[in-house]
């Protein structure tokens, strides 16, 4: 029996929970993106700007856009299948024909429909037409797919005036003002806009009714606004509002069913033709031959025709889904608020059977009229089945008895489709020819492994690496895919040019350099390493000491004859930033605490900005990067260093140098180099020789020393057998630390060797060699490369393969001691310790870095002991950001300075 609605509790009609809005908004996004995906990425934007700039008209100006079309194949494939329910876009094959006009209009009154009866019944009249015209405005600057869902979204707690709460008494708007609005505003025009072109209509004057329609929610709000002060007042009596809604749920419901149907039956005919290769169903087939917004032949348009069509189906699904969405959660609500019960599943089969026949939209209007009581529609559309059968058939079956399950049930849907299909891989795919990395089933959205990769990248790689070794194989990164090559191709790619493989753009796409601040239009700071620091280390050693011994009596407290509790790296951080702040700024800077906390707080606000950005889509960067506190702290920290500490410094040392003074001495630091080095004014520009110093100081000297030093310190806490040979080759080498020269760090074969099995098993990352491809490249054994293609190597596994190291699970501490004198080193790199890079672009920093970390590491393990606090068992477990590896930062150890009588731990 059907409830008594005119005896129905006042309260509002529409009760959404909240995280149905959420869904709403979900959708507007997944709108969003795919308009950037299908419009943006085929040339959309630039065809219009063309043609703005040559004041042609669409079709004359001859524009050269894309030929090939980018999107997301795996999306495009699952809308294809889903077409028979959401997409009503349609192409005739005469030029100029569409079908769009007759089923896009039709699919979209019922929509406008709904949501213009939902504001008039909430609001007064002239209120309700105002955000009618808001609605209309922004769904057609954005699409229907992105403002319908953020309507249902904003106005989910709208409560109707009492009086129109239930149809009960009557309705302030005549029914057939609103659908003749609807009719000369929207319909008429896109029924012109089908016609043949030229045959019934000349492309110039089509060309102009296009336009013109682009403004249709002004018309229907001015028409609706005369029709109602002028014509329906005063000539007729309000008709009770129930008979007025009937009208106009009727009305959307016709026009929505009726082209649904008709485009159905077009592309059941297509389908038929295509099987039976039969010409007679010619004039009914969707051939696409004409791009009807922009009246241009399709070949002119290549990949921007496949571009909104896509969109086109987006916009229209997601707009229709939403609407589904918040006509369904109100039918079940009110069928709750009526004590009706509920078959959650046979519900989701005849939505799926209306969607199917009726459309999506005619199925949202006869869900809307169904809660409202005795549906009109159920006598006029024959051959579906009656309303009230539905509802008695759902009242026999069992309904929970939270009012916000049937909201709950449509999230869990929705939320289960989203992950399964909306959500859209990155748009940089590569089109290489080798197998993909995927975390779980194939068959499952690449979107998961795409997430889950930066807390699972290590095993994922681990686990490919043995099946393809000596193969290329595909890594699903949150923000795009990643080549990983084998090993054995490096000596054809390590000598190419910069032309063909660029490892800077690598480096500034591994780290969100767009977002990061990371500079990558300049060598200037690895020509001033090459040139100046390197050769220079060995002059440069003693003020490094000197820095090293101030900064470890600032750093340490005094621990004669107790253990204190230190970081260990913040502990390193810092005095890496001293030593490096001394030969890199000078001694006037180097001690000063703004300028040792922004070097060191620089690369984690980097990380931290990458960590957020990778796993939201890229169009979404400049919103969410511009929110972030470590994205604000990478500016506030970088203005400040150029305008108030680096900047100043060397307007200061040009004023100096142009002024001629005989007794002015040159500073012999790196940004004095970088300064004389500089060939532009580009690359001299106080701002950039900053900014790329500020870089340079806190990513590739700090931080990577730092983790070099805690790595080892860990190592030896749990390998403590390792300790004293260490500290005897010290000792023996550098009996006095202070008078430590170049020759004498040089001679620390046990240290080296230390140092590099230590980065061995705690590499700064499992992939290293990173290049993006410049030019198209074919490889010795016929591998293609395509320009773009990001490529690496897996280089923390290939230190961990028994075909290159003998034992390679045992840690020895000495493994590199007797073999050749350069190989042992450090700083040394091959195709089999390629963490420091490999050839010509390999890190130019890494002596100097190697310098200072050995430094500090020889003084710190002769003249103290250290163990770990009771509670820590075994060695920390690595930090792991994605295939980056950083030791554990959280870590408390305890140290003890050392004196005669303790010369062991």
């Amino acid at each position: 029996m059907r409830p008594n609605y005119a005896c129905a509790p006042t309260k509002p009609f529409y009760n959404m929970d909240s995280v149905l809005r959420y869904v709403f908004l979900l959708l507007a996004v997944t709108s969003f993106y795919m308009m950037y995906i299908s419009l943006f990425n085929n040339g959309f934007f630039d065809l219009l700007s063309h043609q703005m700039a040559t004041k042609a008209l669409p079709g004359e100006s001859g524009t050269v856009l894309l030929s090939e079309y980018i999107g997301l194949k795996a999306l495009d494939g699952i809308l294809e299948s889903t077409v028979i329910f959401f997409w009503p876009i349609s192409q005739g094959h005469h030029v100029g024909l569409s079908l769009m006009g007759l089923s896009f209009s039709g699919g979209m009154v019922g929509i406008w429909m709904i949501v213009v009866v939902h504001i008039c019944r909430t609001r007064s009249f002239m209120r309700g037409m105002v955000i009618t015209l808001i609605v209309g405005i922004a769904q057609q600057a954005v699409g229907p797919g992105i403002v319908i869902p953020c309507y249902f979204a904003l106005t989910s707690t709208a409560r109707p005036a009492n009086k129109n709460l239930r149809l009960t008494g009557t309705y302030s708007i005549p029914s057939h003002g609103l659908v003749v609005s609807m009719i000369m505003s929207y319909i008429f025009p896109l029924v012109i806009m089908s016609l043949p072109a030229p045959a019934m209509i000349s492309p110039h004057f089509k060309q102009q009714v296009i336009a013109a329609w682009q403004g249709w929610p002004v018309y229907f709000v001015v028409i609706m606004t005369i029709h109602h002060l002028f014509i329906s007042r005063g000539h007729r009596k309000e008709a009770p509002a129930r008979r007025q809604v009937l009208s106009e749920y009727h009305f959307g419901f016709v026009c929505s069913c009726l082209c649904h149907m008709a485009w159905l039956s077009v592309f059941v005919a297509s389908k038929i033709q295509s099987l039976t290769q039969s010409r007679s169903l010619w004039y009914l087939c969707p051939y696409g031959v004409t791009f009807p917004l922009l009246n241009q032949p399709a070949q002119g348009l290549g990949a921007l025709k496949t571009g909104l069509f896509t969109f086109l189906q987006w916009d229209y699904g997601v707009a229709a889904a939403a609407t589904m969405v918040w006509s369904t959660d109100r039918y079940i609500q009110e069928c709750h608020r009526a004590g009706l019960e509920i078959d959650k599943f046979r519900l989701i089969r005849q939505l799926l059977g209306w969607i199917l026949i009726d459309g999506p939209s005619a199925t949202a209007v006869r869900l809307v009229w169904e809660s409202e009581g005795s549906s009109y529609l159920q006598n006029t559309n024959q051959g579906v089945k009656n309303m009230d059968k539905l509802t008695a058939t759902l009242a026999k079956v069992n309904y929970s008895s939270e009012a916000e399950n049937g909201s709950m049930l449509l999230v869990v849907t929705l939320v289960i489709l989203f992950l399964w299909f909306i959500i859209p891989n990155p748009v940089k795919r590569s089109n290489v020819a080798v197998p993909t990395v995927t975390l779980f089933n194939p068959y499952l959205p690449e979107f998961l492994s795409r997430v889950w990769f930066s807390s699972t990248a290590p095993s994922v790689i681990y686990r490919e690496y043995r099946q393809y070794k000596d193969r290329a194989f595909r890594l699903l990164k949150p923000d795009g895919d990643i080549i990983v090559l084998s090993n054995k191709y490096v000596e054809e790619l390590r000598q190419l040019p910069l032309t063909n493989l660029n490892a800077l753009e690598a480096v500034f796409e591994d780290h969100v350099g767009k977002y990061t601040t990371i500079l990558n239009d300049s060598h200037l700071h690895t020509e001033v390493i090459q040139k100046r620091l390197t050769p220079a280390i060995s002059r440069l050693i003693p003020r490094i000491i000197d820095e090293l011994d101030h900064g470890i009596g600032v750093e340490i407290p005094e621990c004669e004859d107790k253990w204190i509790l230190i970081r260990p790296y913040e502990l390193f951080l810092r005095l890496v930033a001293r030593a490096g702040a001394r030969v890199f700024v000078g001694p006037e800077i180097c001690r000063t605490e703004k300028w040792l906390t922004a070097s060191i707080d620089f690369t984690k606000n980097i990380f931290m900005t990458i960590t957020f950005l990778r796993p939201i889509p890229s169009f979404l960067h400049p919103i969410i990067g511009s929110m972030l506190p470590s994205s604000r702290s990478l500016d506030t920290q970088l203005r400040y260093v150029q305008d108030e500490l680096l900047g100043p410094e060397i307007a200061k040392r040009r004023q100096r140098q142009a002024s001629g003074d005989p007794d002015y001495e040159k500073p012999d630091d790196f940004l004095q180099w970088m300064i004389d080095l500089a060939q532009n004014d580009k690359e001299g520009d106080p701002s950039n020789i900053a900014h790329r110093l500020l870089g340079l100081t806190s990513m590739a000297v700090v931080h990577t020393s730092a983790m070099s030093i805690t790595h080892g310190l860990y190592d030896l806490i749990t390998m403590p057998q390792w300790l004293e040979p260490l500290r005897r080759e010290i000792q023996e080498v550098m009996p006095d630390w202070k008078s430590t020269s170049y020759s004498s760090l040089v001679a620390l074969r046990r240290l080296d060797s230390f140092l590099k099995e230590s980065q061995r098993f705690n590499p700064p990352g499992e992939l290293s060699f990173h290049r993006v491809v410049k030019k198209d490249l074919v490889l010795s054994d016929g591998l293609r490369l395509p320009k773009g293609t990001h490529i690496c190597m897996a280089s923390g596994l290939i230190g961990m393969d028994t075909k290159y190291i003998s034992d390679p699970d045992t840690f020895d501490a000495l493994r590199y001691v007797d073999g050749d004198k350069a190989q042992s080193q450090f700083v040394h790199t091959s195709a089999t310790s390629m963490h420091f890079g490999l050839g010509r672009y390999a890190c130019p920093g890494r002596f100097f870095a190697t310098f200072v970390l050995k430094a500090i590491l020889s003084r710190f393990l002769v003249e103290y002991e250290f163990r770990f606090g009771p509670d820590q068992v075994g060695r920390p477990k690595n930090m792991l950001l994605g295939d980056k590896i950083v030791p554990n930062t959280s870590v408390d150890v305890y140290v003890r300075k050392r004196t005669g009588s303790r010369k062991t731990v």
